[in-house]
């Protein structure tokens, strides 16, 4: 008996949209579908859950009291006529916003940026599979969303973490829409190189060797956002 594709999901623009990934025209087209449609605005708001969390794991930064006590140290302690900086008091405090924002800047300059969360957009359209898989800035775990596609009638779907140099590591089978939370091993959560992912088609159980056994169906490398 031949399997048959999924139909493609309706609302898997959403992940677009909520990204900021689609252009002008198919922006205003979604939401111009998603006036007349509970389902897409479902979707989007999923969607807008599952990433705003996201956010949590960059801290906001605050420039420290110590830079500008240091600043204003070294610019008026060395005997300059007081009188004039107090007469200057309508500009005052413009002069001390500035000169400490440029002094934060100089010193936020040097620092590392935060590292960015880390997305992969697996499709294969002939057999109706979407899934977009999310890897936060901090932590081990891998936010998994199947959008649509399901297990072959005689055989199942089989998720792949890809990294470089290393062999591939099984991390579940996939058995329909959902989402999902998977821990990274941890020699692969902190590999510099970069993680793709695969899905495979494999028989009834997983693959029987632990490896691949049968065709790759999608595979995506992950990018930040």
């Amino acid at each position: 008996m031949q399997d048959t594709a999924d139909p493609p999901d309706p609302a898997a623009p959403a992940a677009e949209y909520v990204l900021r990934l689609l252009g002008p025209q198919e922006h205003a087209a979604f939401e111009q579908r998603m006036e007349r449609d509970p389902t897409l605005r479902d979707a989007v708001r999923r969607w807008t859950e599952w990433l705003v969390p996201l956010t949590d794991a960059v801290p906001p930064q605050k420039p420290a009291r110590r830079v500008r006590r240091r600043l204003m140290a070294r610019l008026f302690s060395d005997g300059h006529d007081a009188g004039l900086w107090h007469r200057a008091a309508p500009w005052r405090g413009l002069t001390i916003a500035a000169l400490a924002a440029a002094g934060f800047l100089a010193w936020e300059g040097r620092r590392p940026p935060p590292a960015p969360a880390l997305l992969a957009d697996l499709v294969a359209a002939g057999h109706g599979l979407h899934l977009v898989a999310l890897r936060p800035p901090r932590g081990e775990d891998l936010r998994l969303l199947v959008l649509s596609g399901s297990p072959p009638a005689s055989g199942t779907l089989e998720l792949w973490l890809l990294a470089e140099g290393a062999p591939p590591v099984a991390l579940g089978l996939l058995d329909g829409p959902g989402e999902h939370r998977l821990a990274l091993p941890g020699d692969l959560a902190a590999a510099a190189g970069p993680l793709a992912l695969a899905v495979s088609a494999e028989p009834e159980g997983g693959s029987p060797t632990g490896l691949p056994t049968g065709p790759v169906l999608a595979s995506a490398e992950f990018a930040p956002i």
